[in-house]
């Protein structure tokens, strides 16, 4: 359809939305897509504390290294991208050891920012998306229970009784058996 020029290239891009469909059809990936949807709000405070950190360091690398090191430290911006590609943990003994000699304490700044930035980085996102995984998987919990009939309800919780029915008397004979091994 030459007529339709551009519209034609926007059809067919909205047929790549039908991908879409597969996040409800796979419960696993409707799980994840939901995790990182309500993940973005909560990862807000750690971006910020991330950027006072990245902030606060950049103005004490720029002054500290700044006449040293001028490719990494000449001014803020530069500092700002310096540090966070150290955040990668790339590449941050070059930038310690390029102004060591002349700072002897740079291990200092360099050991810190790396600790409290990599904190922040790793465990806070971290710790952010399993808690909203834990969230979306008991919503998800609760939406299920509320699809399901009456019936197969108390079928499921009998099921899940005789379970844990099972798996004490399981433990109970282990008690019992190491008890009739132990002298005394």
């Amino acid at each position: 359809m030459p007529a339709a020029g551009s519209f034609a290239t926007v059809a067919r891009l909205a047929r790549l939305l039908r991908v879409v469909r597969l996040v409800s059809v796979l419960p696993e990936l409707r799980l994840i897509v939901g995790t990182m949807l309500r993940s973005f709000g909560s990862m807000v405070g750690v971006v910020v504390l991330l950027s006072l950190v990245l902030y606060v360091y950049a103005v004490l690398g720029y002054h500290l290294f700044g006449a040293i090191d001028p490719a990494h430290w000449r001014d803020l911006g530069t500092a700002v991208r310096t540090l966070f590609e150290a955040l990668t943990l790339e590449g941050w003994l070059e930038l310690q050891s390029a102004v060591i000699q002349q700072v002897p304490l740079a291990w200092l700044f360099f050991g810190s920012y790396i600790l409290i930035a990599v904190f922040i980085v790793v465990n806070l996102f971290i710790a952010v998306i399993l808690n909203n995984l834990e969230t979306v998987k008991a919503e998800q919990a609760a939406e299920d229970m509320e699809e399901m009939p009456e019936a197969d309800i108390e079928q499921d919780l009998l099921r899940r009784v005789e379970v844990i029915r099972a798996e004490l008397g399981e433990l109970e004979a282990r008690l019992r058996a190491r008890a009739a091994d132990t002298p005394g």
